[in-house]
């Protein structure tokens, strides 16, 4: 529903660069399909200004996509618990009629038949344009409300008496705030895609439309939800560009520009005036009562739910609940309401605490269906945050606006999403297990903050999006999943693996974590073409190695082929700027045998030797020969890389391994920020 930046692998090397992600529409009427897209651009449009408008283009929208939705389609998207879930939550709301006192009331099935986009949105055959297209139409949508928001805003004495309230032309603020938060994330990620692919004029115009999308925010007449909302998709836009001084870097101007906008807006100042006399009221007869109002709800909700808690009172039985409790305990709004404002209270008032499970792992699974670097990927992850967010406060997702802004967001960034999935599945086989996935997860997470902490931070922090890296010795996969997250999708990473069992082992996480950018080949680098022994303790041996004076006599020996770097296709290393090589003391006859691939591309080299070896210093040598600069990276901080056996290492003492980067002068203020380059030390020569 957003705005979405096309992106993707740069190179034919990749498996996943030339798929065609739409979906075959043999025996359909080109025109019927036609016209189901522009009825779905027509939804999008419409949505954040008109509820009559969204009921009747989302209606012909779906009549059309049932119309054109494959048969085959179906099956394989209910089986995804991403559209199972919404619909097993839907299914039992229709059961919860069966043991309900008002199965037709208030608040009730009507509200959940939403849900139901979600699957038949996922199944219908959206392609990448399309949604794009799509996104566009409900940023248009938006824009004519910013244009007439901020038009009162300047012009304040304008006509304006047919505005909801101060600087809202229609709906309410909670909603115009939630689609302007969307809008700003949206445009932001793009900003961010555009500057890194040298389109610095689009970016510029994205970055200060996203500006003031998120101020309006703040100057118009404040919503509470709206604000809180507004800070999540900030906190989860500062965790996607990544690395803590960017997120400062944008977070404290930001901070400061909101208080700017609250302190200059009256009808902001106004609003905050009432949302402190709301949290002192204690008494219905106080003007504001929106904070106390909950807190009434939120109480006699919990009530209500441990009078039932598994499967609740039944569909539609809120305000029959509420309404009892009027002549004892009224409400502050003096008459009993069909909502307890919280989506989680909503549900498992009427379908108990089971539809409470289903709600909270429905969310869960959303969340987790975008994981990734992809525009799209961040976009849903802002979806399902700023809905579970706002249902803290509010039944968003039972609501008309939020609710279907949700649904039919989830369903068509999730139909892309999973295409992908499925794609890749289909050329590779099945992902590997959870508990597998969940060991190697804390692993890298262990790597990251504890074992080679300034390692792959330095990694993260590089400008490395959209280019292309490598890792050479992937072993079980750790860099690899941390460099796919630095590339993004339109970046490329390349293993080398040797070991077959360890390459199997990487494909299978490939599949599970949808690295769709990722290459695996079966292969060891070094200075010359042909086969080696390789040498290992066991499968999987982090100390496996082609040197053969590291060769243990209890060891097993396993025949690889190995080629150089330098004899690869020349498009494999289409725009490389960064290589990480870790190979048991072969680094050397690595760089050796891509010296030609080294000088051609100036990539920023990460590297680890033990200090004792000879070769180590023979690197240096190569590096400095190349107009290379270096560093050492040890205790948290960058050291020069000379003598570094004259540095203890806190495991090793004075001797093992170290680990080294080392750059090219044109590197700094590109690949590598100047921020970080001031910590290097200042001759690194």
């Amino acid at each position: 529903m957003l705005p979405v930046s096309s992106d993707g692998p740069r190179s034919a090397d990749l498996d996943m660069s030339s798929i065609d992600l739409s979906v075959p529409q043999i025996g359909f009427s080109r025109n019927l399909i036609a016209a189901r897209h522009w009825a779905a651009v027509a939804t999008a449009f419409t949505l954040p200004w008109s509820t009559s408008g969204q009921a009747i283009t989302g209606g012909i929208f779906v009549l059309l996509a049932l119309l054109t939705i494959s048969r085959d389609a179906w099956l394989p998207t209910l089986r995804r618990p991403a559209a199972a879930l919404p619909t097993l939550l839907f299914l039992l709301f229709l059961v919860g009629m069966s043991w309900s006192r008002e199965p037709f009331g208030a608040g009730g099935l009507t509200h959940y038949a939403k849900l139901l986009l979600i699957p038949v949105v996922m199944a219908t055959a959206i392609t990448q344009r399309q949604a794009l297209q799509i996104g566009l139409g409900f940023l248009a949508g938006c824009l004519i409300i910013l244009a007439l928001s901020w038009v009162s805003i300047l012009w304040p004495s304008g006509p304006w008496g047919w505005f909801k309230s101060p600087g809202v032309p229609v709906k309410d603020n909670a909603v115009q705030s939630g689609c302007f938060a969307l809008c700003a994330f949206g445009l932001a990620i793009s900003a961010v895609r555009e500057w890194s692919s040298g389109e610095k004029k689009r970016a510029v115009g994205m970055t200060a439309l996203a500006l003031l999308f998120f101020a309006d925010i703040f100057l118009i007449f404040i919503s509470k939800t709206g604000i809180v909302e507004a800070l999540a998709l900030l906190g989860l836009f500062l965790v996607w560009i990544g690395g803590w001084r960017r997120a400062v870097l944008i977070a404290g101007p930001v901070v400061l520009f909101i208080v700017l906008a609250l302190s200059i807006s009256a009808p902001a100042q106004r609003r905050l005036a009432e949302f402190a006399s709301d949290i002192r009221a204690d008494s219905i007869s106080q003007e504001s009562i929106s904070t106390a109002s909950r807190h009434d709800f939120w109480k006699k909700a919990i009530g209500f739910i441990k009078e039932d808690p598994l499967f609740g009172h039944g569909t539609g039985s809120t305000k029959s609940l509420f309404q009892s409790l009027e002549p004892t305990r009224p409400s502050p709004y003096g008459e009993a309401v069909p909502d307890p404002h919280n989506q989680f209270l909503a549900i498992a008032i009427q379908v108990g605490l089971v539809g409470g499970a289903l709600l909270l792992a429905m969310w869960a699974v959303h969340f987790f269906m975008f994981a990734g670097r992809e525009a799209a990927g961040a976009l849903g992850q802002a979806v399902v945050l700023q809905n579970f967010v706002g249902s803290l406060f509010n039944s968003h997702l039972s609501t008309v606006t939020q609710g279907t802004l949700y649904c039919l967001a989830v369903g068509l960034l999730g139909g892309l999403v999973s295409r992908r999935v499925s794609h890749a599945q289909d050329i590779v086989g099945r992902p590997s297990g959870f508990l597998d996935s969940a060991h190697f997860l804390v692993r890298c997470l262990r790597y990251r903050f504890r074992t080679e902490t300034l390692q792959i931070k330095t990694m993260m922090q590089l400008n490395l999006h959209g280019a292309t890296v490598l890792d050479i010795g992937a072993n079980k996969g750790i860099y690899c999943f941390w460099m796919v997250r630095a590339v993004g999708t339109s970046g490329r990473v390349i293993a080398f693996e040797p070991q077959p069992e360890m390459r199997d082992a990487i494909e299978r996480l490939k599949r599970r974590f949808r690295w769709l950018n990722l290459s695996v080949l079966n292969v060891a680098l070094s200075d010359s073409d042909g086969h080696r022994r390789l040498s290992r303790q066991k499968i999987g041996d982090g100390s496996a190695t082609l040197e053969e004076s590291r060769h243990l006599r209890e060891n097993k020996t396993l025949d690889v082929t190995v080629t150089r770097m330098d004899d690869l296709p020349d498009d494999t290393f289409l725009d490389l700027k960064f290589i990480k090589c870790d190979v048991e003391g072969h680094e050397r006859n690595v760089f050796l045998g891509g010296e030609h691939t080294i000088r051609r591309h100036r990539p920023v080299v990460q590297f680890e030797s033990t200090v004792t070896d000879e070769k180590t210093l023979d690197i240096f040598r190569f590096f400095c020969g190349l107009g290379y600069s270096g560093v050492m990276l040890l205790g948290g901080k960058y050291l020069h890389y000379s003598n570094p056996d004259q540095l203890p290492h806190y495991k090793f003492g004075l001797g093992g391994h170290r680990d080294f980067l080392f750059f090219p002068p044109e590197a700094v203020g590109t690949t590598i920020p100047i921020e970080m380059s001031r910590l290097f030390p200042q001759s690194s020569n």
